[in-house]
C-alpha cells in the first residue's frame, strides 16, 4: 500500500489480463505477475486511487547504458515503467510518461549488437523510452500498446 493506503493490485491484474487477451497469449500473465511482485513497492508509490490500468506487461527497458527487465503500466493518463538497475547495489527507478506528451510510437528490429534479433518499441514523449517486445507476438503487442495510449488527438 502507498501512503494513502491504496493498494493497486486489482488494477494491475486487470491490465495484465487485458494485455494477455490483446496478444492472445495467456502465458504472459505469469511473467507480468512476477514482474509486478518484484517492483510492487515502486509501483505503489506512483499509483493513485482512481487510476485505470489499460495494459500491464513485463518487458525490458533499452537505453544506451541499461538493458534490464521492467514492468510497463499504461494508465488512463500516463505510462509508468518501473525497473531495477545495478548488479550488486540495486537501484529502483520509475519512468513516468504523460500520455498527453506522447507524439508517436515506432516499432522496429534492433540493429545494435546488444539488441540484434529483438523487436523494439519506442514511445516518443517526455521522456522517450524504448522497450523490447515479445519476438513471436511483437506485432500484436505493439498494436495493443498503441491502442492503449491512443487519445482522440493522436
Amino acid at each position: 500500500m502507498n501512503s494513502t493506503g491504496y493498494d493497486p493490485v486489482h488494477t494491475i491484474v486487470d491490465g495484465i489480463t487485458a494485455y494477455a487477451a490483446a496478444i492472445n497469449d495467456q502465458s504472459v500473465a505469469e511473467g507480468g505477475v512476477l514482474a509486478y511482485r518484484l517492483l510492487a513497492r515502486e509501483i505503489r508509490q506512483v499509483m493513485r486511487p482512481g487510476d485505470t490500468c489499460r495494459l500491464a506487461l513485463s518487458s525490458t527497458i533499452v537505453t544506451p547504458d541499461v538493458r534490464v527487465g521492467c514492468f510497463v503500466i499504461v494508465l488512463q493518463d500516463r505510462i509508468l515503467i518501473a525497473f531495477r538497475r545495478g548488479m550488486f547495489r540495486k537501484t529502483s527507478e520509475t519512468v513516468v510518461i504523460p500520455i498527453s506528451s506522447i507524439t508517436g510510437v515506432r516499432s522496429e528490429s534492433g540493429t545494435s549488437i546488444a539488441t540484434l534479433g529483438t523487436q523494439l518499441l519506442t514511445i516518443f514523449g517526455e521522456p522517450s523510452v524504448t522497450i523490447a517486445l515479445p519476438v513471436r507476438r511483437h506485432v500484436a503487442a505493439a498494436n495493443a500498446i498503441r491502442r492503449a495510449i491512443a487519445t482522440p488527438d493522436m
